[in-house]
């Protein structure tokens, strides 16, 4: 039998004379090339030494068992130590189920191939093997569902960016719209899309999208898993994936370049290799998940709670997400002893407000923040309140007044009036948000003999119509209060039935019957004719009525109305309009007559002897002749209205007035200047 030695040179197996231990039993001389005799090695890769029977070594040719992972040697080739020492596997050592696991990560090699349970970030758990998980990069399939970000999709940009400065993620291309690409390039007009398989099922909506970037003169470029259909008119250019888990996504971002490069510019192809560059990619997934996180929401921010939530953290939640998370309140600590247990989506509304603590928001109860005790004790103005809190009365219904929220509206309690003593009931918030108070002090509650209008306005209550008012509504000025706003029957002195609230009766309008304050037209009582033969100094306007142009009788309208009027003057026959009220009230006649009887006046008073001059010549010293241009006291009667100006000699006191006032108030006072006096 050959010895080892002699076996080796011939089969030029220098590995194995190097790697065999000097510090053996045996020498390589004295032993059989195929002895089953353990010798120990040393391997130069992993630098350890290591025992391995002799024809295992030249006849089987097998290798380290270390390296080749038949022999687990902690700090060498177990999973902990290799994910260690490659960067982008780091985060298995985190996401490691340390309590449902019984192995620990220094207890398996990295290829392990049976199920281990993960925990990632989120809290989420699922099994598969490590070896799964090196060399598939599969992570948590929770995660990626919920923020519906795709791995795959991110491998992409990265390259992408590479090549582009101007690239937008998820970019909306028409307004208004849902509509989004998941990668655009603007300087070329370039759209990419990647098509899992799970979200693509239905092609109507990628046809659709395919149709709209036509439209707006943008090119489409699609890569598709291989469990996608396989459709027409859904892009420019489509590339299936022909394997699954990214094995072949170096080569479809390879196949984007060259489509770039033949039909639209030329740019210098990345190096591709998606594997390699893991760890950078995945930054780029974690900077688009905390990007939409709310993070960017300071009282969200503020508000989570560290201790309820564990390793959970708030930029590892989308804003949009519907998966509840705990929140304490940064105000009345609400959420520490109890569970605020909702999802960051109910808690931003559309228009981006955040809806706050459900204790302060006053949607929830707590005792000693907004109990209505604690809120009355808070607020003094409410304070009496807490006295007028009928404890007997809300007792027997099972209410606590520390025990109900402040503005509670479901509620019906029962009270007692500290100033009348009224007992009465009502919903909580009519009185701490309403502020509304005692039913029968505000006459809401009508108490016979107390608050009734029989009792607080008699007189008004003497023309109640007890007959019409029975009848129609059922009510008694002994059942109604003067602040009831509804139409009730009236009977005034002068027996006129009319309706009108006791509100307007009793309040600032003092409404009385409109018959006799002729706000209502009654025949024979005030109507324009009946007015005219009840006042004889108004006879003859019956005869000045004009019969013909007037649409109305004389005996259809009040006496008082505002109504323009056709007149024909009994005198001179003149045709005039007028309001009827003027002729009635004002007593104003006819225009004519009126204009001839004032020039008649006028003609008298420049009657010779009757001017200023002559009549009152102390009184024309003060005429102010440069104001008065060519009025003088020789042209302008005594009695004259006209307003002139005057000048006084004595202190130079200037001033308007008529020549009549003037004539007057020297008669009576015998002053002229009132600065002189």
């Amino acid at each position: 039998m050959k010895s080892l030695l002699t076996w080796c040179v011939e089969n030029n197996r220098q590995d194995i004379i190097k790697s065999y231990v000097l510090t053996n039993i045996y020498t390589m001389q004295d032993i059989s090339y195929g002895s089953k005799k353990l010798a120990y090695w040393y391997c130069d890769k992993c630098k350890t030494v290591y025992t391995q029977a002799i024809q295992n070594k030249t006849i089987q040719n097998q290798n380290c068992p270390i390296c080749s992972h038949r022999r687990l040697v902690k700090g060498i080739n177990d999973f902990e130590t290799f994910c260690k020492n490659h960067s982008e596997f780091s985060h298995l050592l985190l996401e490691w189920d340390y309590e449902e696991n019984t192995l620990k990560p220094d207890e398996i090699f990295p290829n392990y191939t049976k199920t281990i349970a993960w925990k990632c970030k989120n809290g989420h758990t699922w099994k598969t093997s490590p070896n799964n998980r090196i060399h598939n990069k599969n992570n948590c399939k929770k995660c990626s569902e919920e923020y519906r970000i795709s791995f795959a999709e991110k491998v992409v940009l990265f390259y992408i960016k590479q090549t582009f400065s101007n690239v937008k993620e998820n970019y909306r291309f028409i307004d208004n719209s849902q509509m989004e690409l998941d990668i655009f390039i603007p300087d070329i007009k370039l759209g990419i899309e990647y098509d899992g398989s799970f979200w693509h099922k239905d092609s109507s909506k990628d046809q659709m999208k395919y149709k709209k970037c036509k439209e707006c003169g943008i090119l489409l470029y699609r890569i598709r898993e291989q469990k996608c259909k396989k459709v027409e008119d859904i892009a420019d250019k489509v590339y299936y994936l022909e394997e699954e888990n990214n094995k072949d996504l170096d080569n479809a971002i390879e196949t984007l370049f060259d489509y770039i490069n033949e039909y639209l510019t030329n740019v210098e192809k990345p190096n591709v290799d998606w594997k390699r560059d893991y760890t950078n990619i995945n930054n780029l997934v974690e900077y688009s998940i905390k990007e939409k996180s709310i993070v960017n929401y300071p009282l969200l921010l503020k508000q989570w709670n560290n201790t309820k939530n564990g390793n959970l953290t708030p930029d590892r939640v989308y804003a949009n997400s519907n998966n509840p998370c705990y929140w304490v309140c940064d105000v009345c600590g609400y959420g520490n002893d109890e569970n605020w247990f909702v999802s960051p989506n109910s808690r931003i509304e559309s228009n981006g407000k955040i809806n706050g603590c459900p204790v302060c928001s006053n949607k929830m109860l707590k005792i000693g923040i907004n109990d209505f005790e604690t809120f009355c004790k808070n607020n003094p103005k409410f304070l009496h309140l807490l006295s007028e809190w009928d404890y007997e009365k809300n007792k027997k219904k099972g209410l606590e007044i520390n025990k109900i929220k402040f503005n509670d509206s479901s509620e019906t309690i029962y009270w007692k009036c500290n100033k009348c003593g009224h007992s009465w009931n009502t919903k909580l918030n009519d009185r701490t948000v309403k502020n509304r108070g005692c039913k029968l002090c505000l006459n809401k509650t009508i108490v016979k003999n107390v608050n009734d209008i029989a009792t607080t306005h008699p007189k008004i209550a003497n023309e109640w119509d007890i007959d019409k008012n029975l009848k129609e509504n059922g009510r008694t000025k002994y059942d109604t209060s003067y602040g009831y706003n509804k139409l009730v029957w009236w009977i005034c002195p002068n027996g006129h039935s009319y309706q009108a609230s006791p509100n307007d009766r009793c309040g600032k309008k003092h409404t009385g019957c409109p018959y006799c304050s002729n706000k209502k037209l009654l025949k024979g009582f005030n109507d324009f004719e009946t007015f005219c033969h009840n006042n004889p100094e108004f006879l003859h306007l019956l005869s000045e009525w004009d019969y013909k142009k007037n649409s109305f009788k004389i005996d259809e309208l009040v006496y008082g109305s505002n109504e323009v009027i056709a007149w024909k003057c009994s005198k001179c026959g003149h045709h005039w309009n007028t309001p009827l009220r003027r002729r009635t009230k004002c007593k104003y006649g006819c225009e004519k007559c009126a204009r001839e009887e004032n020039k008649e006046k006028i003609r008298v008073s420049r009657t010779k002897g009757k001017e200023l001059s002559t009549v009152n010549p102390e009184l024309a010293k003060y005429w102010d002749y440069d104001k008065n241009l060519e009025r003088t006291p020789d042209n302008t009667a005594f009695g004259s209205n006209y307003v002139a100006s005057w000048k006084c000699p004595n202190c130079n006191y200037s001033w308007k007035a008529s020549v009549q006032y003037m004539g007057k108030k020297y008669k009576e006072k015998g002053i002229i200047c009132s600065n002189c006096k």
